[in-house]
């Protein structure tokens, strides 16, 4: 899915976003709330700045993602691939992590 597609449907009201591939994806200094990512690729994403509030990622990928200023409070990110992610300046305060994901450390 493009990430012109993933906005369209966002602004339609979608939120569940299980399963597809989002890789390249850009939300950039985005507002992406309350949405489900579960098992869903997001290989090299830009998620800079994004607000990812209340989001659910559990089996998601996001393999390189560039997570700068990210904002994961209250999101559920357990086994999540985290492998190859700079996590500086982002916030999982609330967020459900149940043992480390890959990549976090």
């Amino acid at each position: 899915m493009t990430t012109d597609e993933f906005f369209t449907l966002y602004a339609a009201g979608e939120r569940d976003f299980s399963l597809v591939d989002l890789s390249d994806f850009n939300a950039n200094g985005r507002d992406i709330r309350n949405c489900k990512f579960l098992g869903a690729y997001l290989f090299w994403a830009d998620l800079r700045n994004a607000d990812l509030r209340n989001c659910d990622f559990r089996g998601a990928q996001l393999y390189g993602c560039q997570l700068l200023g990210a904002d994961f409070r209250n999101c559920d990110i357990r086994v999540v691939d985290l492998d190859a992610v700079d996590i500086t300046g982002v916030t999982f305060t609330g967020a459900t992590l149940h043992g480390t994901p890959r990549g976090l450390h």
